[in-house]
């Protein structure tokens, strides 16, 4: 059956926004007298939504410093959503390939930042809806923000494909009977994706246009399985 609706997670898979993400929690840690995390810690922390990013960075031990983290957060985040943040490579060929169909950002990153990256960097023409992490009740890997996707253009599960580069991606759409193509150049740990067991695995973005093709044939790519050693 031919996909009709392209569903896209926004960090790690559209837009690389890992060192905006990093910068502003450090500068919210060290405002906060608290220590700071390498980036390369603070990436793994993304893709679960702002408020788990931030009690990750802050400790689970300190509760009581979430929501103090959360306002000073979102003064710095907002005042550098865009600085290093860019469209990955391959994307604007590939929302232009798929221009005719139904395009949409599902994202557990709240729609304070998700319509500032959105705007800043012109995905707003390019998609026909966007939803964030606040938009509906539940995140990622709760299916609702997908179902409500479906909902939102009339299709059916089996016309739709989720990319994404994280285990919330692959839950969300195995439990919206969506089929999901997983990134591994994203922000996601390739053998934590691979023994998720994703429909498709793609290397890079562009991959994505001869697989829905295939797709939309009958056909498709099939994931190479995880490496056991």
């Amino acid at each position: 059956m031919p996909i009709r609706l392209l569903l896209y997670d926004l960090d790690g898979t559209l837009v690389d926004s890992k060192d905006d993400l990093a910068n502003a929690v450090n500068r919210t840690l060290s405002d906060l007298g608290l220590p700071q995390h390498s980036r390369q810690e603070l990436y793994g922390f993304v893709g679960n939504g702002v408020r788990t990013l931030l009690a990750r960075a802050v400790g689970e031990e300190r509760p009581e410093d979430l929501e103090n983290a959360l306002a000073v957060f979102r003064a710095h985040y907002l005042n550098h959503l865009t600085d290093h943040t860019r469209l990955y490579p391959g994307v604007e060929q590939v929302l232009e390939a798929f221009g005719s169909r139904h395009q949409a950002i599902v994202t557990n990153k709240p729609m304070l930042y998700t319509e500032g990256v959105v705007r800043n960097l012109g995905l707003g023409e390019r998609v026909g809806l966007v939803l964030g992490g606040d938009s509906i009740p539940a995140l990622k890997p709760d299916p609702a923000m997908l179902r409500a996707a479906l909902e939102h253009f009339g299709v059916a599960p089996e016309e739709a494909l989720m990319v994404g580069d994280g285990l919330p991606d692959i839950g969300a759409a195995r439990a919206a009977g969506v089929r999901c193509a997983i990134l591994t150049c994203g922000l996601g740990q390739p053998q934590e994706l691979l023994a998720a067991r994703p429909d498709f695995v793609l290397g890079h973005m562009q991959e994505l246009i001869p697989l829905v093709h295939r797709l939309d044939n009958g056909g498709g790519l099939r994931p190479e399985p995880p490496d056991r050693d």
